[in-house]
């Protein structure tokens, strides 16, 4: 199965519309350069589980090979982003994404989010998918301890 299975991760979807080769919130979607920076705090088994699967075998870079799709968002960036803080600002951030996801690619539609997973952490996490139906209802949601 290690050797078949495969795992597509969605690209970042937020452009920030500049010439700037950064976008706007790369850094909920990237895995924190480090670690043990102490801002990660509890959230280490969320940035920890998202670094080991990109380097894993499991990635594939082409979508139609892919037997899950993995939604990239980290709850602990979100939550230290100034823009995004709030709990309901997450939701809503996540509902966006999940939007723009669905009418960039066809794979959300295909099942409505039934072969797609994302990771959180902790009770903040828990609410992320709450605004978005299809999410909340039919995406694997991996949680992990906040200890």
């Amino acid at each position: 199965m290690m050797h078949n299975f495969k795992i597509y991760v969605y690209p970042h979807v937020y452009n920030n519309n500049n010439t700037s080769s950064e976008e706007a919130f790369a850094g909920i979607f990237l895995p924190h350069p480090n670690p043990l920076n102490p801002k990660i705090g509890n959230y280490l088994s969320e940035h920890m589980f998202k670094l080991s699967l990109l380097r894993s075998s499991l990635i594939t870079t082409i979508p139609q090979q892919a037997h899950f799709f993995f939604l990239p968002f980290l709850i602990n960036a979100m939550r230290n982003d100034r823009r995004i803080r709030s709990e309901a600002a997450i939701a809503e951030f996540v509902a966006q994404h999940t939007r723009r996801i669905s009418s960039q690619f066809p794979f959300w539609n295909a099942s409505a989010g039934a072969d797609h997973f994302y990771v959180c952490c902790h009770s903040v996490g828990r609410d992320a998918p709450s605004k978005h139906a299809d999410l909340h209802n039919n995406a694997v949601q991996v949680t992990c301890s906040s200890s």
